[in-house]
């Protein structure tokens, strides 16, 4: 399972039940810790950029494992 944390996100509760969640499932984790909510649409940076391209790098990863 893949998890894309935006850091600015709003939500309360947020960060705890992520935090609990992460900590009790095997998951992969990877946190834009300066994007706001829908990053990938709205926030054309670097980091942006990076993120996506390891969201991509786990689907492929995860689907040729599952070829397997």
């Amino acid at each position: 399972m893949l998890v894309v944390r935006a850091g600015k996100d709003a939500m309360p509760g947020l960060d705890e039940t992520l935090q609990r969640f992460v900590a009790r499932h095997p998951v992969t984790l990877i946190d834009h810790a300066e994007a706001p909510h829908a990053f990938d649409l709205v926030d054309d940076t670097p980091r942006t950029h990076e993120v996506i391209d390891e969201v991509l790098a786990f689907l492929r990863r995860a689907l040729v494992s599952s070829v397997r």
